[in-house]
């Protein structure tokens, strides 16, 4: 059974994420392109810590969703709005967190459906521009 470049892509990221490497979303899907979010683990680590018996968390949930939608903005400039559906919380580490903000695109649904994507945001703000998945490598 031969496996196509997409699925391989994502177990390949899937195991960088296990070794403390970079962070990368699996492929998303925006028209008929795909996209994927990497975010180095050089600002990982330059990121805050947060230990997650103490609070305030260094990044609040707004400002996080805020970067995230200024971060699909400037990506796809073509989209009028993005609306933030939601907001997690995901421990990398034991004191590295990063939020993962589902945002859609309700300008351009399909059928109803709206485009999706999720972008990772550090907990100092920072955000990094998905990278488009070429086309041959894509299915």
């Amino acid at each position: 059974m031969k496996a196509s470049f997409l699925s391989v892509l994502i177990l390949v990221l899937r195991l960088s994420t296990l070794r403390g490497e970079d962070y990368c979303t699996e492929p998303q899907q925006l028209f008929s392109e795909y996209y994927v979010f990497s975010v180095p683990e050089k600002l990982m680590e330059q990121a805050p810590k947060w230990n997650s018996s103490e609070s305030p968390l260094p990044l609040s949930p707004e400002i996080a969703a805020k970067n995230a939608v200024l971060c699909l903005a400037s990506a796809f400039p073509e989209i009028p709005r993005w609306r933030v559906e939601s907001i997690t919380l995901k421990r990398l580490f034991s004191d590295r967190w990063i939020y993962l903000v589902e945002a859609s695109d309700i300008t351009t649904a399909v059928a109803g459906i709206p485009w999706k994507l999720t972008v990772p945001v550090l907990l100092d703000g920072v955000t990094v521009a998905p990278a488009k998945v070429p086309a041959n490598e894509q299915e």
